[in-house]
């Protein structure tokens, strides 16, 4: 994992760190760069193949994705599914007034831990609303 992303987990999230430092990377699943040099995960379904964010521009699918929710003052996001973190990188950039916690449920570790061995996620990992 990049020092700094588990630096970081393991400082806030101790457990969660200490489970997804256990579990290997997901069978099958790989990170991959976006067209736009963004980061997104594929794996092979059948004949074809899934990504988990756009394979083309996962940043702007995640702005996209977040700002069609309207947050009143105060709200809290759950989010289900951590994914490569786009979502949440764009969470973190609303207002601690518009979003003062958000709340994430991960049940698939092995993607977690994909997404913190590739992805910079410094700023979410350090923001202190994430939960």
């Amino acid at each position: 994992m990049p020092e700094n992303n588990f630096r970081l987990l393991n400082k806030r999230f101790p457990a969660v760190a200490q489970k997804v430092g256990c579990v290997p990377l997901p069978q099958g699943w790989h990170a991959v760069p976006a067209r736009d040099g963004g980061l997104t995960a594929r794996t092979r379904r059948g004949s074809g193949q899934f990504h988990l964010h756009s394979a083309y521009s996962p940043a702007e699918e995640a702005r996209q994705f977040v700002s069609q929710f309207g947050f009143p003052r105060g709200s809290v996001a759950v989010v289900i599914g951590f994914g490569m973190g786009h979502h949440l990188r764009e969470l973190c950039l609303r207002s601690p007034e518009e979003v003062k916690l958000i709340a994430v449920f991960e049940a698939r570790p092995d993607i977690l831990r994909l997404a913190l061995e590739n992805a910079d996620l410094g700023s979410v990992l350090a923001d202190r609303r994430l939960r």
